[in-house]
């Protein structure tokens, strides 16, 4: 059988694939619940170049080894260490900007639980633990939490080219679609 494949046009909402786990890199689009953020990785000074360094107060949080915390311990760490910059649209984000670091890095969990470091308690479509991100040498998100998936699924934007395999989980707009053969 010929390898049959998919790519977004770049016309309208996008197409995305349903991902259990993906290492992220520069301008990585995800959606999830109602949201979407692009990512940004950047080593110790560089990430002052990043736009939102324009003005820090447009930064929701930073977070370090995956604790929050305020912007003048922030600036006070050692900047050998890679940065992962999260933005969000939509739903209930503002273009929120997160930054994490990666040093002693311990996972960060997106979701609507109140002990969530990235928290929307009003997305319905979000799961309680939505996904994790981790820093394991590279920066990765993880579908879900400990093993346990969401509900309602993480996408990754399919920019490139994809070969179609069976059960694949294709989404585009609210229309989810799986990959049959038969």
């Amino acid at each position: 059988m010929k390898n049959r494949g998919i790519k977004d046009l770049g016309i309208g909402f996008g197409c995305f694939g349903q991902t259990s786990k993906i290492k992220l890199e520069n301008n990585t689009l995800i959606t999830l619940g109602q949201m979407y953020f692009t990512t940004q990785i950047c080593y110790g000074q560089d990430l002052i170049k990043l736009p939102s360094f324009n003005n820090l107060y447009d930064i929701k949080q930073f977070i370090v080894s995956g604790y929050p915390c305020d912007r003048q311990y922030f600036f006070s760490l050692d900047r050998d260490q890679w940065y992962l910059r999260i933005q969000i649209y939509g739903g209930s984000a503002k273009d929120d900007v997160y930054i994490l670091g990666s040093k002693n890095y311990l996972p960060v969990t997106i979701g609507r639980n109140i002990d969530c470091l990235i928290r929307y308690y009003d997305d319905i479509l979000l799961s309680k633990y939505q996904c994790t991100i981790i820093f394991d040498g590279n920066w990765k998100i993880i579908d879900g939490i400990e093993g346990k998936s969401s509900t309602n699924g993480t996408w990754l934007y399919l920019k490139d080219e994809q070969i179609l395999t069976e059960n694949m989980i294709l989404k585009t707009n609210n229309t989810i679609m799986e990959v049959n053969f038969k």
